[in-house]
């Protein structure tokens, strides 16, 4: 069949059909593009002039994605001269088309292993899964529950923990959490909406979990449901929380246990 349809190619129709179907592809839009690029990487691969060609690989179109070209002849225009390098004229092979079957290999630009630090390396990574994100999740609950004690192995004994400027001690801060529950009940970190638990890890080597959430609860001497938003920030070193902050308006809070002391 190959020689067949060879053979009548070659033929005075043959050829007529052939020039019919070129000019159509030649119409279609996009598809004229990558025919007529098709069409002159044959010419170039099978040409017998003495028009010799060489590939060659550009830089196309950004920086580190490569397309591939035919060199015909060294330049040696004014252009070369005033810029003093090696210049090459190259077919009009479209590069649009070889960027396509070529470059998509190897076209992404290589990042820069080195984080920039020049801001202090806070950009990073987050995860709401992490082994830290599930620790502080863990801790959150055991502070519903009341059993805040069941948290206090993920506490540094050294850390530096602040419920907004004020900084405590690890004893106090698990001593706050049976506080609350003596004052309040109900006490809730997501009744009005799950809350937001996430951990980002910087390129300084930093890891810090972020925690968003609505804190309700009903007073036990005012019987008031109060609601305050509340923002967490631990900061995780090996597995151990050794830096903290909460941060919250304290006012409700501090009207319950005026009450509570009349």
């Amino acid at each position: 069949i190959i020689i067949i349809v060879g053979g009548i190619s070659l033929s005075f129709f043959g050829k007529r059909i052939v020039s019919l179907i070129n000019d159509i592809f030649k119409k279609i839009p996009i598809l004229r593009t990558i025919y007529s690029a098709i069409g002159q990487m044959t010419q170039s691969f099978t040409s017998t002039g003495k028009d010799k060609k060489s590939v060659v690989l550009v830089e196309y179109p950004k920086k580190g994605s490569w397309a591939v070209g035919f060199a015909t002849k060294e330049n040696k225009t004014e252009m070369s001269q005033k810029t003093n390098q090696k210049l090459i004229n190259m077919n009009k092979i479209k590069f649009i088309l070889l960027s396509i079957l070529i470059v998509g290999c190897a076209g992404t630009e290589t990042k820069n292993s080195e984080p920039n630090m020049e801001y202090g390396g806070w950009s990073g990574v987050s995860s709401d899964s992490s082994k830290e994100s599930m620790m502080t999740r863990e801790l959150m609950d055991a502070y519903i529950a009341n059993q805040f004690d069941d948290a206090a192995y993920m506490m540094a004994e050294d850390g530096a923990f602040y419920f907004n400027s004020a900084q405590v001690s690890k004893e106090e801060w698990v001593a706050a959490g049976a506080l609350h529950h003596s004052l309040f009940d109900d006490i809730s970190n997501s009744k009005i909406q799950p809350a937001i638990v996430t951990t980002a890890t910087y390129d300084n080597g930093a890891v810090w979990s972020q925690a968003w959430f609505w804190w309700t609860a009903t007073g036990k001497t005012t019987g008031t449901e109060i609601q305050i938003p509340v923002h967490h920030a631990f900061k995780f070193e090996n597995e151990k929380i050794v830096e903290v902050y909460h941060f919250f308006d304290p006012t409700l809070l501090d009207a319950e246990v005026a009450a509570s002391t009349e």
